[in-house]
This record gives structure tokens, sequence and C-alpha cells, in this order.
């Protein structure tokens, strides 16, 4: 059975945790222990990976690691999100390394128009073929970085030439954000130094998700005397916008929980908003009675560090809304404009001073935010919050004769 897709614009995209196992350094005695997998298609095909996936260790990464698989969207016309290679450029062999099998490291060649995102690892010398990945088309990839440390060399390897390999990562966004959002491919890229690949130009997939943000335009609640609300009483719930991705942009691509449910491997985020009763006096007697009610608003610190646990996600006054790993922004997902200013987020007390008439009931209102993280098909929740979103407060009154 398939995994389940999900399309962002022109490119469809699912992961996997099925791999092939290419090449490994067993009896090369090279300082690190290395071995090279590469991810399983699906779709006939129509679904492959960016890149082959490296390790530092000789252990099985079937069902424990996940990657990306990429393929054009059916349902879209232009150009195709994705193209084979034309072809590709010898980067490393092990000849002379004494390696118990021969392998060999390619770079695709991107046609015109495309991109190559990781190199390939090829069992024994031959040129791999090309349906063995994607390149993406340009304008669906961002900019990158290399790991700070590589993941494998082959220092005192014997091979006749030097290689290390680098690990690709999504380089972070600008506290805005934008529709495009970068994940990890699981790919890399060798050098033929034991020094980061230098003059070549590093980048990830980026999933288009536009902004659908609905704003919160409902008044505040008017109350009549046949019933009056309880605090904690929620009126005109709405939920104000809602993404999914791939669990590698919340999670690490070994988490267990993900891994076990990868047969649909997408991750939602929805934000909701409502009017919420902080408070409720009622005043039955013949003389006004003077009340005050203190409010907190904004997120603390304790119920942001729960969210970044639970789910992956960061929520603070600076950053607004943002992925845990790598820094990546969904600001322009989650506001209904552009901005850097995030101060529904601030921590702050408000005490509201009134009075309440006589044979009257007065209800305190506040607007209320939850942020909820599940597995995408609602089989699961992995982590909910909940808070005033500012100091704007409002009262709202009834006579009850």
């Amino acid at each position: 059975m398939p995994n389940q897709t999900h399309d962002y614009g022109d490119l469809l995209v699912t992961l996997t945790s099925e791999y092939d196992l290419m090449w490994n350094d067993r009896g090369s005695n090279a300082d690190d222990d290395g071995s090279f997998w590469h991810p399983k298609t699906q779709d006939e095909k129509k679904l492959r990976p960016l890149g082959s996936v490296a390790v530092g260790n000789y252990d099985d990464i079937n069902k424990q690691q996940a990657t990306l698989l990429v393929g054009a969207n059916p349902n879209s016309g232009g150009t195709p999100a994705v193209a084979s290679p034309v072809g590709y450029t010898l980067m490393w062999t092990d000849h002379g390394s004494g390696a118990d099998n021969d392998g060999s490291f390619w770079r695709p060649n991107a046609p015109s128009g495309y991109v190559s995102l990781g190199d390939v690892v090829q069992k024994g010398y031959d040129t791999p073929p090309v349906d063995r990945v994607w390149c993406l088309r340009a304008d669906l990839a961002a900019d990158a970085r290399h790991s700070d440390y590589h993941v494998w060399y082959d220092r005192h390897s014997g091979a006749n030439q030097d290689v290390s390999v680098w690990a690709i990562e999504p380089s972070g966004t600008a506290v805005t954000g934008s529709e495009s959002i970068p994940i990890i491919a699981g790919t890399f890229l060798s050098s033929k130094t034991y020094s980061p690949p230098a003059n070549v130009v590093l980048a990830v997939p980026a999933l288009q998700v536009k902004n659908n943000y609905q704003k919160f335009n409902t008044p505040v609640p008017q109350i009549g005397k046949d019933y009056i609300p309880y605090e904690g009483e929620v009126y005109n719930l709405q939920e104000q916008c809602r993404i999914t991705l791939p669990f590698i942009s919340f999670f690490p691509p070994t988490d267990r929980r993900a891994l076990d449910k990868i047969s649909d491997p997408f991750c939602a985020v929805n934000r909701s908003i409502a009017w919420y009763v902080e408070a409720v006096y009622e005043n039955r007697t013949g003389g006004t009675i003077d009340r005050s009610e203190t409010v907190k608003s904004g997120v603390s610190k304790e119920v942001s560090e729960e969210m970044t646990q639970k789910a992956g996600i960061q929520i603070s006054a600076k950053y607004g809304t943002k992925l845990s790993n790598y820094g990546i922004s969904l600001n322009y997902q989650f506001s209904y404009s552009k901005t850097s200013k995030f101060t529904e987020f601030q921590e702050h007390e408000l005490t509201e001073k009134f009075t309440v008439p006589e044979y009257s009931a007065t209800v305190l209102f506040g607007q209320h935010i939850w942020m909820n993280a599940s597995r995408a098909d609602g089989s699961a929740v992995m982590a909910q919050i909940d808070f005033n979103a500012n100091s704007d407060m409002h009262l709202s009154g009834v006579n009850l004769t």
C-alpha cells in the first residue's frame, strides 16, 4: 500500500522509510563508519527521492528513518515540477580503498530550469540510471547550507581519491516567512576534499503553502437576561488557518511515533479564535457593586516549551510561530498581513475595573486563541495550547429585571 501524498502547488509529496543499501565502507579501514542508502520509489517511479542518504554507521535504516519523495502534481498544468537528470558527473569511487564492495558517488546533471538537490550512490562503478532520482524545478527550491560536521569521510581508507560527505539542511527563513516553506530532503553532497563542498549551490525543496488566514471580525456577544453565561464559556469559535506538512518538518526523520504511522506521514497545525468569558458578575441588589478582574494574556515560556517539545513548533513574541527544526517561519501562513511584530504572544496582565449596576449582570469577554498540532488524519493530538490573545477586554451587560 503506497503512503499517502499531499499536493503543494505543482509538487506532489510523501515520505518513505524503505531503502536499498547501495554501499558501505566495511573493510576499508576508514576512520569513520559510513553506509549509503537509496530510498525506494513509489507509484511506478512517479515519486522519487532527490538523492541518496548517508549515515555514519552500518545500521539498517529500513523502518528507522524517513526520507522525502517528490513527483509532479498530475492536476497541475505548465512546466512539470520535476524532471529526470540528463546524466551524471562522477564524484568519487572507492578504487584502492579495500572496501568489501565496490561503490561510487555521482552528481545528477539537471536539465535547464531545474536543480539537482543531492548526490547519488551506485553499487559498482557504472553510471546510475536517470530514473533513480528527480531534479526539482528551480523556483521550487530554497537556499540551503551544509551540516556543521561531515557525515562520513574516507580518511585512511586507502582510496585513490579523498572524499567527504555533508548533509544538506535548510538555512532558515526571514521572521516574516513566505509562501515557500523549506524542508529537509535527506540528501547529501560529496566533496573531493575533507573540507565542505565549495563553489556549488546548496538547495532544498520549498513547499508552496498559501496564506488562507481568516480575520476574526465577530462583534462582542450580547447577553440576555434569560441566559447568563458561565466563566470559561466560548462564543463564535472560528478556525483562522491550518497548514499540513510532512512530519519531518516538525520532528527528526527518526521519530519513532511518526514512523509507526508513515502510511499517512503528515501533521497539521491549526489556529482558532473565539470570544471567551473571563468573568461573570451578577448584582441582584438595589445598589451598585464595584469590581475588578485581572486577566493574563500571551504565551508563557512554559507553554511555549511544551509546544516545542510535543509538536516541534515554537511560539513567542519575538519570533511569532516557527518550526523549531532549522528556524523555519510560519508567520506568513499564521498572520493576516506580513509582519514582524507578534504582540498577541507577549505575556501581559491587565486589571479591568468596572461597576455592576443594580439588578444587572456584567460579563467580561476576551479574545482567546487555541493552537492545535495533530496527525493530519486527526487520529492523534500531539499538543494543544490556549491563551488570551491580548489585553483587549470587553464588557457586556444586561438588566435582570
